[in-house]
């Protein structure tokens, strides 16, 4: 933390201003993190996955904006993009994750290692059935289609905040790469894959047709 702070307030990219921290011209907000479980908790108990997508779908148009703004101004390639990006998050107090696999010209990536609100939610509430990061999943998706033609999605296959899981794996890049890495790797995920890709499809015509996120 403290080398992460040190390299960005020397540059005055990271700063106090106006008694706001921020980060480029970005203002920050923190949370504590048993007010993220509550409101995961309370919000997945009425949209289930339609709410976990509409969360991803927000997130992806933040990561995409994240890179434009932050990334591509201080780093070119995908790669270390990621690498900043991740490491900005782990700073922020998001987790502790680490690209695994990048390949910018087919446009994939996998992502592994813990996020804080997975860990919280399996220590203050229980284990989930299902991976429960659709917000990290978004920022790594928006990133990732900044620097593809293609229309990108991210699945976390795993997460830590299943029974017996201690570590999350994110995967990044068009549904056939996705199909194609869970069936060699994780193949029990397979189901789990398609149902989040054709959910947030789904989620994202409907936005479209009631005119909302331009964006899209």
């Amino acid at each position: 933390m403290f080398g992460f702070l040190k390299k960005f307030m020397l540059t005055g990219y990271l700063k106090f201003e106006e008694d706001k921290i921020r980060f480029g011209k970005d203002g920050l907000v923190f949370y504590f993190t048993p007010q993220l479980v509550s409101e995961h908790e309370a919000n997945w108990a009425v949209g289930g996955l339609r709410y976990g997508c509409a969360q991803y779908i927000a997130a992806k148009y933040e990561g995409h904006r994240f890179v434009k703004n932050h990334g591509v101004s201080m780093l070119k390639t995908l790669t270390p993009v990621v690498k900043l990006s991740l490491e900005v998050l782990q700073n922020f107090g998001w987790g502790r994750l680490k690209t695994y696999k990048v390949d910018e010209k087919k446009g994939f990536m996998v992502i592994t290692g813990k996020s804080t609100l997975a860990e919280e939610i399996k220590r203050l509430s229980r284990p989930q059935d299902h991976p429960i990061d659709f917000m990290l999943g978004g920022l790594f998706a928006g990133a990732l289609e900044y620097f593809s033609e293609e229309k990108i999605y991210t699945v976390e296959i795993v997460c830590c905040s299943q029974k017996d899981r201690q570590s999350c794996t994110f995967v990044s890049g068009t549904p056939e790469s996705i199909y194609g890495y869970v069936e060699e790797f994780a193949p029990e995920t397979r189901g789990w894959a398609e149902q989040v890709i054709e959910e947030t499809s789904r989620t994202e015509e409907e936005i479209k047709k009631r005119g909302g996120l331009q964006w899209l």
